[in-house]
């Protein structure tokens, strides 16, 4: 199921399937902003910034524990990853 604009329902497959591709056209079609509109809101806008130590942090090496530590907080039986590899076979 998939809700239109106006929110109805749409059950029929061919007007999701045509619900998707016009979202998508548009989506993809959209002109983008001009550069100095995009670096003017950079400057201006109330933007969170990382600290130096901040970005330090994030930048470091990660280790093979903390990735097997991810990997154990995994559920089994979700969908598989953009790899196409569902957890349980990790």
């Amino acid at each position: 199921m998939l809700l239109g604009e106006d929110g109805s329902e749409i059950r029929e497959d061919d007007l999701i399937a045509a619900g998707f591709k016009d979202f998508y056209t548009e989506l993809y079609s959209a002109q983008s902003l001009p550069r100095g509109e995009v670096e003017g809101y950079l400057q201006t806008g109330n933007l969170t910034w990382l600290t130096q130590a901040q970005a330090e942090e994030i930048d470091k090496p990660f280790h093979i524990k903390e990735v097997i530590a991810a990997i154990a907080c995994l559920k089994a039986h979700k969908f598989a990853g953009p790899d196409g590899f569902p957890a349980g076979l990790l």
